[in-house]
């Protein structure tokens, strides 16, 4: 008696990959602040399901990483996604000073879903304030200079840095160019 037996290829398929997302802002990918309370940007990459396929992204805005909050600036949407390159952009009303968080939820061909939520970042829209400027000029036999005190601050995200301009008139800098930068106090 004969016994028949068989092969079959047995292909092993990896499992779904959660991508990651990062807002965008200004200074690059994760800012800390953002200036515009009015939009929001953010880049995503990642998310695989080699056995079913991506068939969709949404993205959401909220003040919190996950759960209640989560999307509550912008509800889950396919509105402004741009895939390829990964990339969305919509109109979304920020609050002030809060932490605000991006998620983008990708679904798979068998309805499985993935999730990644980006670094939270803040809204500063409020410039710096000037509290303190002294100006006060000097001549010797030699010279002639002038000594400038300043000080101010900004509650929300700190001051990275002042400009300073000095002109024999007003809104002359001749005498110190605009954009030279001095450090933070």
């Amino acid at each position: 008696e004969s016994d028949e037996r068989g092969s079959s290829v047995v292909e092993v398929v990896g499992g779904d990959a959660v991508g990651s997302v990062a807002a965008l802002g200004p200074t690059g990918r994760n800012p800390t602040w953002q200036t515009d309370k009015g939009q929001v940007s953010a880049a995503f990459a990642g998310f695989e399901s080699p056995l079913c396929g991506i068939a969709s992204h949404a993205w959401a805005v909220g003040t919190a990483p996950t759960g209640a909050g989560s999307d509550n600036l912008l509800p889950f949407t396919e509105y402004g996604v741009h895939d390829p390159p990964g990339t969305a952009h919509a109109p979304v009303a920020l609050p002030g000073d809060v932490p605000v968080y991006v998620t983008v939820r990708a679904t798979t061909g068998c309805d499985a879903t993935l999730s990644a939520v980006s670094a939270p970042f803040r809204v500063d829209a409020s410039p710096p304030t000037l509290d303190r400027l002294t100006l006060a000029q000097q001549s010797t036999d030699a010279s002639s200079f002038i000594t400038v005190a300043w000080g101010g601050a900004d509650d929300e995200s700190g001051v990275a840095s002042w400009r300073l301009s000095l002109g024999s008139s007003p809104g002359q800098d001749d005498l110190l160019p605009a954009d030279t930068r001095l450090p933070a106090m």
